[in-house]
């Protein structure tokens, strides 16, 4: 009789959890897997497995298991009869899970499988956007409504598909050709304006115009809203703007104008600045003003303030709104004649609306003029660079205008006049170096002093007006028939119109340089002096300036925030105002290797123009004596290989004696009493 033993199997239960039922792309899913041995007998060389799921990235596994492929294998594990083993892996959610995605993972032992799901959610973004909308108060029959648009997205996701939506007010007609980024809709009762996708804290802006119908009752309002709307826009709250409403004006606004040039006769070839002031004295807002200003015959145009321009003789302006009671000083410069006849009588007219005002100069050839405030054209190069201390500004700021003559020639320039025009939106303060304020904010410096290649700095303190949100504060300088602009923008309007696109680079800039000396020695410093000028009436930018020059033939001392590479320095002006000049001060030091007579060329250009200009400097040297003489200045040791013994023989020849003592004398003093002279000296 036989008996079989038999060992009883090993078996096995297995769970798998992450403790989580959701999770995020990019996340860390931590896997727990539990294996326990159900049986009375310990399990030996017991094998488990990890089958990952897709869109997960493997990063570790405890007790040696290693992934293969998607799958993470524990081998050789022993578990004691009625023991639990933990096992634990870690992997990472893919970026790119889809909201909704489910993953699957399954462990198994033994043939036993447990299973985790858990599901991948996103959290999908939405964009805030808000509408704001401005426009006029009054218009006239006929005339046309300008509404601005500013939409924002206040993120913090990207605006997608969004539409402005403009309902036309009853009786306006959309007015496509003065508006822009938007057209009318199929039924033609409201205007659409498509904004494709709008990034966090981006702005965009539209125009919209409707045109007033001629017949429109007097004293009527037009009430205008717009909204925006989003395919991912989640606050509704902001999406209408403010209400704009505007009444039909149909008493037209009056004006008075005056006009002066400040003097009573001139000199042929000076010159002479107008002041003309025009202001609104009806109750309504005035849009469109022009102003005309006839100029006499004997006189030549220089310039003019504001965007004035020149038709024949006549200055043409159109200032875009003047407010009621609202005064506006605008300037034009002229040049009296070389020829004009003494006592020629130079009258000036200009004009707004039915107002008119009249200027009238005598011709004084015959001695000096009335006023020693203005330069002579002939004598003067001035350049002006007018700056504000900021930009923007809001209601009640203080700021100051920086004003820069700058004498372009060698002299000292006399009774130079400079003026300054501001608009009615600011209120002078104070004023530095005598400047005198009128009360309609123009200042004058008279009788001013530029030394030659000097400059001269002025400033004005001004404040802000209450009440002047979203406009543009205008502010020209005037000295010697050269001018300078500066634009201020006042928060809390619309956003300022973009300027003027730039003209054609290059033939409206000119550069000139010149070195403070045309000869210098090998090691010694040169400065430099470079002047860029925008000769026409519009700004243009950016400017960028380029020296170049040898490097082995000098090395920068200073470069005026210039960026030095090599042998050259560079200068990113940005822009450049109408009819500014910029100067440019830098220093280099020479090489000492550089040689008597070698000449050093360096050349500057505008890079995105054509102007060019180079400055030479001749090397000199100071060169030690040679000669007879220079033998004598040598060390002791090396005078007595060229001096031979002297035995006087007749007296004709004591004449000589004089001379040799004195090079004798001066040889010993030079070579600091050195031994030889002293033998010499003994021998007389």
């Amino acid at each position: 009789m036989s008996t079989t033993v038999q060992c009883p199997a090993a078996s096995f239960t297995i769970t798998k959890t992450d403790n989580q039922t959701t999770t995020v792309p990019g996340a860390t899913l931590t896997y727990l897997l539990s294996v326990t041995n159900t049986s009375q007998v310990a399990a030996t060389n017991v094998t488990v497995t990890d089958t990952l799921p897709g869109l997960v990235t493997f990063l570790s596994a405890t007790d040696g298991g290693v992934h293969t492929s998607g799958v993470v294998t524990w081998s050789g594990l022993s578990i004691a009869a009625g023991a639990t083993k933990t096992l634990v892996v870690q992997t990472q959610v893919s970026d790119s899970a889809a909201n909704g995605t489910v993953l699957t993972n399954s462990a198994q032992v033994a043939g036993i499988s447990a299973q985790d799901t858990t599901t991948v959610q996103t959290t999908t973004q939405s964009a805030d956007l808000s509408i704001t909308k401005s426009g006029p108060s009054t218009t006239l029959p006929g005339g046309t409504i300008s509404y601005s648009v500013n939409v924002i997205n206040n993120g913090p996701a990207t605006a997608q598909n969004a539409t402005v939506t403009d309902v036309i007010p009853a009786g306006l007609t959309f007015n496509a050709a003065s508006s822009s980024g938007c057209t009318l809709n199929g039924g033609g009762t409201s205007v659409l304006c498509g904004i494709s996708s709008l990034a966090a804290g981006q702005t965009k802006s539209f125009t919209i115009v409707f045109t007033v119908p001629a017949g429109a009752v007097c004293s009527s309002t037009y009430a205008n809203t717009a909204t925006i709307a989003s395919s991912n826009d989640s606050n509704s709250a902001n999406n209408t703007s403010q209400t704009v409403s505007t009444t039909v004006q149909c008493s037209q606004p009056t004006f008075t104008i005056s006009k002066t040039d400040g003097r009573t006769t001139v000199l042929p070839g000076e010159s002479l600045t107008y002041q003309i002031t025009v202001t609104n004295t009806s109750a309504y807002t005035a849009t469109n003003v022009q102003v005309t200003d006839a100029l006499p015959g004997g006189v030549t145009y220089v310039t003019s303030s504001d965007g004035g321009t020149l038709n024949g003789a006549t200055v043409l302006w159109t200032i875009p709104s003047l407010g009621a009671g609202v005064s506006k000083t605008i300037i034009v410069i002229v040049t009296v004649s070389s020829t004009t006849s003494d006592g020629t009588i130079l009258t000036n007219i200009a004009i707004a609306g039915s107002a008119t005002a009249q200027d009238t100069t005598t011709v004084n050839t015959g001695g000096s003029s009335s006023s020693s405030s203005s330069s002579s054209s002939s004598t003067c190069n001035l350049s002006i660079t007018l700056t504000d201390s900021k930009d923007p500004v809001d209601p009640e700021d203080v700021y100051t205008y920086t004003i820069e003559v700058r004498n372009n020639n060698g002299t000292t320039v006399n009774d130079v006049d400079l003026t300054q025009t501001l608009d009615s939106n600011v209120d002078v303060l104070s004023t530095t170096s005598g400047g005198n304020s009128d009360a309609g904010n123009t200042i004058r410096w008279n009788d001013i002093s530029i030394g030659g290649y000097s400059t001269s700095t002025f400033t004005t303190s001004v404040r802000v007006r209450y009440g002047s949100e979203g406009v543009t504060i205008r502010s020209n300088a005037f000295a010697c028939s050269t001018q300078d602009s500066e634009n201020t923008y006042v928060n809390g309007g619309d956003v300022p119109p973009p300027p003027p696109p730039p003209p054609p680079s290059g033939g409206y800039l000119t550069i000139d340089k010149q070195a403070d000396r045309s000869e210098a020695q090998a090691g010694s410093i040169i400065a430099y002096t470079i002047a860029v000028r925008n000769q026409s009436d519009v700004a243009v930018g950016p400017v960028t300036v380029e020296d170049t020059f040898s490097s082995g033939d000098m090395t920068v001392e200073y470069a005026d925030g210039g960026s030095v590479s090599g042998g050259s320095i560079r200068w990113d002006l940005g822009t450049l105002g109408a009819n500014a000049t910029r100067l440019i001060h830098y220093r280099v030091r020479l090489s000492d290797a550089l040689q008597h007579g070698q000449t050093v060329s360096n050349s500057v250009q505008i890079l995105n123009g054509n102007a060019t200009d180079t400055e030479q400097v001749h090397i000199i040297r100071y060169f030690p004596q040679t000669g007879l003489l220079s033998r004598f200045m040598t060390a002791p040791a090396d005078t007595s290989a060229y001096l031979q013994p002297v035995t006087p023989k007749k007296r004709e020849a004591d004449a000589g004696i004089p001379a040799l003592t004195w090079l004798i004398l001066l040889s010993t003093g030079l070579s600091g009493g050195g031994l030889l002279g002293r033998k010499l000296l003994l021998g007389f």
